[in-house]
Order: structure tokens, then sequence, then C-alpha cells
């Protein structure tokens, strides 16, 4: 991501899609590595609010397919 789109991310739906479609495990340092974000506590906080959402979500619908 670029500075300017870690700038404007909406860090809770960042979070929520990629445990929802990409990844079992987060991924916010990975995805700010190139960032500066004024408040990166803030926005690791909203991401793995997001990301724990998405995983609940993906674990509901993978419990629905047994």
């Amino acid at each position: 991501m670029t500075t300017e789109e870690c700038a404007r991310a909406d860090w809770y739906a960042e979070g929520e899609t990629d445990a929802l479609y990409h990844s079992a495990s987060p991924r916010f340092e990975q995805r700010t590595r190139e960032c500066k974000l004024a408040d990166a506590a803030a926005a690791e906080r909203a991401y793995m609010d997001g990301w724990a959402a998405g995983y609940a979500e993906h674990e509901r619908r993978a419990d629905r397919h047994m």
C-alpha cells in the first residue's frame, strides 16, 4: 500500500477482508510496511478488531459446509 492508501484505509474493513478471503493469520505489518501512519496503534487495533470479526465469520461459514 502507498502512504496515501494507508492514510485513507478503513483498517477495520481491511482486517475483516483479510480474514474472510486472504489469510489465516493477520497481515497488518506486511500491509503497512511502507506506510507512515500517524496513529499506527489505533490502525492496528481497528485492523485486529476487523480481522477477528472476519475470522469468526469465516469459521461460521466453514461450519455450515460441514
